[in-house]
């Protein structure tokens, strides 16, 4: 604006000079003429009053050239404050409407420093926030207004804005308020910073709320981690006693009884299996409300996957007078393996249940970079206003009694809670009479190379009588019960309540087991892998091992698995152990332990002991698993 107005007042000097100019030529044309007139009229000859003449027409024209230029230099000094006029109006708005800005900010505070850091500019409510009007505040330093350490430090940031012209944020703390502050380079005509615009806001509640979200998220990480050793404690303690007493109810079948207590026997078994079912639905669904599954997704291909899955259902569905019909394709899929197959486990065995004669089927179709895993039954039917409510908890249809040989309605809604879980989708389409038709699909492997599955063993048969059998259980009634049905199955078992105990036995008696049965948690400084790791370095590794156990901690299974030793989880019916017997003679010495990182490994084989699953995996397990259903339909 200095500028503007000093140019204003070198044209008026000019204009002024010019005209006083123009002023003395007309007065001396006057005077010249006159006297050219009084010459020519007595002394001048011609030539002189020629030459008159032309000084005269010189002149007149300088006149009127200089007229002219005072002319144009008066429009352009108009032109130029008319000009000036109207940015110094709108300028005058321009402040009037930042000072309504700033002063509108009712929870900002606004705060205008120059070079030396005073203030030049406030708004209302930073004025207030001191106790202060806006004038009072103006011309002050920072340090005039708040405590010294909390001025020296936005002074320097704002020293450092200064110095390389770009905006700071940052929090502090002063008389018990949080503050967000927000420093910007104001950029003078040079192009370099002349100052600093703050702008600070009182965060002082949000901070308030964030404190009290972390200490809640932290008392829910604690309660959630309360639940998850309150859910691996009961899955173990629960488990403990309910392999004693199906051990124990086994032994019965093989003991001299008359049909009415075989009778009692075999609906003691059916109490069990239904309890164990309910165990595990309770257990399954409170686990994945925890948020402790956590997928280990790998390669495998369908087909191997989907006929070792059918055989787990091949007895179940005999019993049932159902067949099973296998179609599918050898796609290579990616997931995990062992959490689809659960979500499979519920929908075949649904299906076995509804279907009262005839076939089921298990087919695959493509669809795009997935496969649809779909399983058919011929049972009654969903009634399409029952199909909403289908993977819902505790829904059962066809069962108003609310059988617990039934199970507890969890199934589905575990099978869809697991689908969620993995990104697959789960859905049935249905028809009252025809039947129903359950599917998953899941994303097909991008690489070329999918995990081969191992082949299931083919079946051997039992050791040979007065074999012996290490079993080493540190739960007393676990281990009579076992003792007593290795005994009638005409073996001798040496019996240990931890690893320390034997080794001992198997040092002092110079025995060597023809088979091992262990816990995996085990009393004492080792656990049952350590305990088989060292059993193999006296014995050798030639003989068969078998890891039971009632933990399902994530954690603790991952290092079961990758042991290499075969694993089953507990509770073990009688028929179950018989299989792993028969089988011992080589599919269940140890295999060589997964690649570190690699989880779960592969789909265990059907009829066998390497699971790598959470729930049991021989072929009368299968109607263990089927009884936790919710589906009274097709």
């Amino acid at each position: 604006m200095k500028d503007g107005l000093a140019s204003q007042a070198d044209w008026e000097a000019e204009v002024f000079g010019l005209r006083a100019r123009v002023a003395e030529l007309e007065e001396e044309a006057r005077h010249r003429e006159a006297a050219l007139a009084e010459s020519e009229a007595k002394y001048l000859s011609k030539d002189a009053q020629r030459e008159l003449l032309r000084q005269r027409q010189e002149l007149e024209a300088e006149v009127v050239a200089q007229t002219a230029a005072l002319r144009e230099a008066n429009r352009q000094l108009e032109q130029d404050i008319a000009e000036r006029q109207q940015i110094e109006a709108e300028l005058r708005a321009s402040e009037q409407r930042f000072r309504a800005l700033i002063d509108a900010t009712a929870e900002d505070i606004v705060v205008l420093l120059d070079g030396s850091f005073r203030m030049v500019i406030v708004n209302e409510r930073m004025a207030r926030g001191f106790g202060r009007t806006v004038d009072q505040v103006l011309g002050k330093r920072m340090g005039d207004l708040m405590p010294a350490a909390v001025a020296a430090h936005r002074e320097d940031m704002a020293r450092q804005v200064l110095s390389h012209g770009r905006p700071v944020r940052f929090e502090d703390q002063r008389e018990g308020h949080w503050f967000d502050n927000n420093i910007c380079p104001v950029i003078g005509p040079s192009g370099r910073p002349e100052g600093v615009a703050i702008f600070a806001r009182d965060i002082t509640r949000r901070k308030a709320m964030e404190e009290a979200l972390a200490e809640a998220k932290e008392q829910a990480e604690q309660a959630n981690a309360a639940k998850s050793r309150f859910l691996a404690a009961a899955n173990h303690d629960l488990r403990q006693p309910l392999q004693a007493m199906s051990l124990l109810v086994g032994a019965l079948s093989y003991t001299r009884i008359d049909e009415q207590a075989r009778a009692i026997a075999r609906d003691m078994q059916d109490t069990l299996t239904a309890m164990e079912g309910l165990l595990n639905a309770l257990l399954d669904i409170s686990k994945l409300d925890a948020g402790i599954v956590v997928p280990q997704e790998q390669d495998f291909l369908a087909s191997v996957f989907l006929h070792q899955l059918r055989n787990q259902f091949k007895a179940l569905a005999a019993d049932r007078g159902v067949k099973i019909r296998l179609f599918c394709r050898n796609d290579p899929l990616h997931t995990d393996p062992d959490l689809l197959e659960r979500i499979l486990h519920n929908l075949i065995s649904n299906a076995i249940r509804h279907t009262r004669h005839g076939r089921i089927l298990v087919g695959c179709r493509r669809r795009g970079a997935r496969l649809r895993i779909e399983v058919w039954d011929r049972g009654e039917g969903i009634a399409a206003a029952e199909l909403g409510r289908i993977f819902e908890e505790f829904q059962q249809l066809g069962n108003p009694e609310r059988s617990v040989r039934q199970g507890l309605g969890l199934g589905l809604a575990i099978a869809k809670r697991i689908a969620a879980l993995l990104g697959l989708r789960l859905d049935v389409r249905s028809q009252v009479g025809r039947g129903s038709v359950f599917f998953v699909e899941v994303p097909l492997a991008t690489s070329a190379r999918a995990a081969k599955v191992k082949d299931p063993p083919p079946e051997t048969g039992l050791p040979a009588r007065n074999a012996t059998v290490l079993v080493v259980e540190d739960d007393s009634q676990v281990l009579l019960a076992t003792a007593r049905l290795l005994r009638l199955w005409g073996y001798q078992p040496i019996c240990a309540r931890h690893a320390e105990e034997a080794l001992a036995l198997l040092k002092d008696t110079a025995l060597r087991p023809a088979m091992a049965l262990v816990d995996y948690r085990l009393p004492g400084t080792r656990n049952g892998v350590q305990f088989l790791d060292e059993m193999s370095l006296h014995l050798g590794p030639d003989i068969p091992s078998l890891l039971l156990t009632a933990d399902t901690a994530p954690e603790r299974l991952r290092e079961a698995r990758t042991s290499g030793y075969p694993l089953l989880h507990k509770p073990v019916t009688a028929s179950a152990l018989r299989q792993v017997l028969a089988g011992h003679a080589p599919e269940h010495r140890r295999a060589p332990a997964s690649a570190p990182g690699s989880g779960k490994g592969s789909v265990p084989p059907a009829g066998g002991a390497d699971a790598g699953r959470t729930d049991q995996t021989m072929q009368d397990q299968g109607a263990s698993n089927a009884a936790t259903d919710p589906r009274r339909h097709g």
